[in-house]
């Protein structure tokens, strides 16, 4: 199977381009920097539910990162954390188990963070590239390559994208959206508690 390049605000319906698919990876990369301290970024993901038009957070522990590596319900996996970024590789995987998935979840949302960013002052202006792709687990074939266009200058964290459930069905939306806050600021606006 050929890998779809998604362009931002393309979405891609997974379940329908292959009916098989229960296991998908996250793969997030980014460039290292030339700055005096290595940036950090952080991948994560939001498990939320649609609520009164919003997007809000099944529960604190949906939010998966390295430091809360796996979901409640056993469904997302997050591989640890990268301080670097670079090489030819994925920098931070996460691991999505489709059929797992808590029933009351109809939208994961990948994001990055600039780790510190404010006080190391880092912007994503300061990191050369971002791609996500979506592997296919059973058969390790990239289904999803999205390179997130850089345009970001004053950024410190970027929406990358989201897995969206509907009628049973998964659909993968490119989003690249930057936005210049703090980690926790996102938190709460998904409705957790920090």
């Amino acid at each position: 199977m050929t890998s779809i390049i998604l362009a931002k605000n393309q979405t891609i319906n997974l379940s329908k381009s292959n009916p098989s698919l229960t296991k998908v990876k996250v793969g997030l990369r980014w460039g290292e920097s030339n700055t005096r301290i290595p940036i950090d970024i952080d991948a994560m993901v939001f498990c939320n539910h649609f609520a009164n038009g919003d997007s809000k957070l099944l529960a604190d522990s949906y939010f998966v990162f390295y430091n809360n590596p796996t979901s409640p319900d056993g469904a997302v996996i997050h591989s640890g954390d990268d301080t670097t970024g670079g090489g030819n590789s994925d920098n931070e995987v996460i691991e999505i188990d489709l059929n797992m998935v808590n029933p009351r979840v109809n939208e994961i949302a990948v994001w990055i963070n600039i780790h510190e960013a404010k006080t190391r002052r880092q912007t994503f202006g300061q990191v050369p590239y971002v791609s996500l792709l979506i592997y296919d687990q059973s058969t390790n074939s990239t289904i999803v390559d999205y390179p997130v266009e850089s345009t970001f200058v004053n950024e410190t964290c970027l929406q990358v994208g989201s897995l969206i459930r509907q009628h049973g069905s998964w659909s993968f939306k490119a989003i690249g959206a930057g936005y210049t806050m703090e980690l926790v600021d996102v938190v709460r606006g998904y409705g957790g508690n920090v």
